[in-house]
């Protein structure tokens, strides 16, 4: 009886995980494309990993990346800067560390886009949010862009806003989408 208890237990778990894992993935790849990015060592990172996400803050002085990635069983952080302005042939163009990060934050940020469907929300588009609200104060000329990618099985999707968080609460709050990007961006930041 206890066998039939177990057998029963197990094939309803491996049932309801599977099949969730399945839609969402069903979902993720219809709203997905294959993967194309030129930078070389996000490439190496996309053929050594699965599970990806990459939080990327663009300025004009340089490109900081943090990215979440799994291997085999394991999950990583990995930093990585590239300085658009290195002064010198001395001077490295980037920096690279690579962390292991514990299962259960990891799988806890992983779970953050999956549960809000980060892969169907919109990125910010123009006039979704007039960045130069003079009259009411929303003016930022010299921020910078955020940027979500999420990877999985070689497919990708990419999220971008300008000063998201200004944005959200202090000129054009109620945003679903950008809504969705914020709470996907601050999971990725509880890892930086």
């Amino acid at each position: 009886m206890l066998k039939k208890i177990f057998l029963i237990s197990f094939f309803s778990v491996l049932i309801l995980t599977g099949c969730s894992a399945n839609s969402w993935r069903k979902s993720f790849s219809q709203h997905s494309q294959v993967i194309s990015i030129s930078d070389s060592i996000l490439n190496n990172i996309i053929n050594n990993y699965n599970n990806i996400v990459i939080y990327n803050i663009s300025s004009d002085w340089s490109d900081n990346y943090t990215v979440l990635a799994s291997q085999k069983d394991s999950w990583f952080t990995i930093k990585y800067v590239l300085k658009k302005d290195a002064l010198s042939a001395n001077e490295s163009p980037y920096t690279y560390s690579i962390n292991p990060l514990k299962k259960f934050t990891a799988d806890s940020v992983w779970n953050v886009f999956v549960q809000n469907q980060f892969w169907e929300i919109q990125s910010e588009s123009p006039g979704s949010c007039d960045h130069n609200k003079k009259e009411t104060g929303c003016v930022v000329d010299d921020g910078s862009w955020s940027s979500l990618t999420m990877i999985s099985d070689k497919k990708t999707v990419t999220k971008r806003y300008y000063e998201p968080a200004f944005f959200e609460t202090s000129c054009c709050p109620g945003d679903k989408n950008r809504q969705v990007f914020l709470k996907c961006l601050m999971a990725m930041k509880l890892i930086q």
